[in-house]
């Protein structure tokens, strides 16, 4: 079964995971897999825009935990940060279709995302203090940035499940509802009939607005995880996670 399933529309891109036993969990190989298919798509100059999805059962729920108690561990620092920097340098439209939960490194990965359409039966996690671990993927900056200490340090703190609605109304989002596929097809079209060029180079200046801010998140987040991974609080949320 492929991990990560890439599907054409016109000039448009799906980039779908595809792990639906794991909800959609990302092991070492989906990151690099993933990362792969976004330097694919920015390349090439006949593709417009991107869409990363799921399904209803769940959009992308993080690290594949179990596998990193694996010995696949040892292969995920690689691929993981070459994600990263796919994801930070992709220079087209990037949108997201949010059926099921989003948790994690999955949620995260919406922070990077141009657009976000979800249903009302999506819902977004950032569990890493419940995991006895720091944010990751430039989560800590992305939603400073977009909300502010207070919020992003209540959110971030308590680990609470945070509704489609509520998503929105953060401003998170660009639309939640039962017709949120309709919607974003209206956006899809909307945008083709814009620039490309000019679109690339309004995100590439708002994106390097927080460009330091983000490059700094970054780095702690990684030194942040080294010194928790493998502490009492995380070791005991993943004795829990075995059960």
């Amino acid at each position: 079964m492929q991990k990560i399933i890439i599907s054409k529309a016109g000039n448009h891109v799906y980039i779908s995971f595809n792990r639906p036993d794991k909800r959609n969990a990302l092991d070492a190989e989906s990151w690099d897999l993933l990362a792969k298919a976004l330097k694919e798509v920015d390349s090439d100059n006949e593709i417009y825009s991107a869409t990363l999805k799921g399904d209803q059962h769940a959009f992308c729920s993080g690290v594949d935990i179990a596998s990193m108690l694996s010995d696949d561990a040892n292969h995920y620092e690689k691929p993981f940060n070459e994600c990263i920097e796919a994801l930070k340098n992709f220079s087209k439209p990037l949108l997201a279709l949010v059926e099921g939960p989003a948790v994690g490194g999955g949620a995260t990965i919406l922070l990077h995302c141009d657009a976000v359409f979800l249903s009302p039966k999506a819902r977004i996690k950032y569990p890493f203090t419940e995991l006895g671990l720091v944010t990751e993927l430039g989560s800590s900056a992305l939603l400073q940035n977009a909300l502010g200490y207070r919020k992003s340090f209540e959110l971030l703190s308590l680990a609470d499940w945070i509704s489609a609605d509520e998503y929105i109304l953060l401003g998170l989002g660009n639309y939640a509802g039962d017709d949120f596929e309709e919607k974003y097809s209206q956006f899809i079209n909307a945008i083709s009939n814009r620039s490309i060029n000019a679109i690339k180079e309004i995100k590439f200046i708002l994106k390097s607005l927080t460009k330091e801010k983000l490059d700094l998140a970054l780095r702690l987040e990684s030194e942040g995880m080294k010194k928790l991974f493998g502490s009492d609080d995380n070791l005991t949320a993943v004795q829990e996670f075995k059960k």
